[in-house]
């Protein structure tokens, strides 16, 4: 469901690098909900074309069969923060879930409001990473 509401939301963006990345999916600290497996790279890679899903395991969804920590969720944070500084481009959208983007405002940036989204909403922020090169 991300996927295809990023590129509705997203459609003028003709020219954007769309890149699948697993470490931007959703938390599930209260185990497995149905809505949070994904269907398989190599059956999503079949309905859009244009995504780079190189970043996520193939075959089926093993992520939900354990329950992640908050230690957990903060590695997949700092991994996903470490992904976006290497990238060349100075404009990039993240398109995720209400938990994990939640999880990334309170504890990896100095966030003045609430770091909690509300459905489809849209946050502009100006990060200064730095790559690991």
């Amino acid at each position: 469901r991300t996927l295809r509401t990023a590129m509705l939301g997203l459609a003028m963006c003709k020219s954007a690098t769309w890149i699948a990345h697993e470490d931007a999916r959703e938390h599930c600290p209260y185990g497995a909900n149905p809505c949070d497996k994904r269907r398989s790279a190599e059956e999503q890679a079949k309905e859009f074309e244009t995504v780079d899903f190189s970043l996520v395991p193939v075959g089926p969804d093993q992520f939900l069969e354990v329950t992640e920590t908050k230690e957990a969720l903060d590695a997949r944070c700092r991994r996903l923060l470490e992904f976006l500084a290497a990238r060349p481009e100075q404009v990039i959208a993240v398109v995720s879930h209400c938990a994990f983007l939640g999880r990334l405002f309170e504890a990896h940036f100095s966030w003045s409001g609430s770091p909690w989204f509300k459905n489809v909403e849209c946050r502009t922020v100006v990060l200064r990473l730095k790559s690991q090169d």
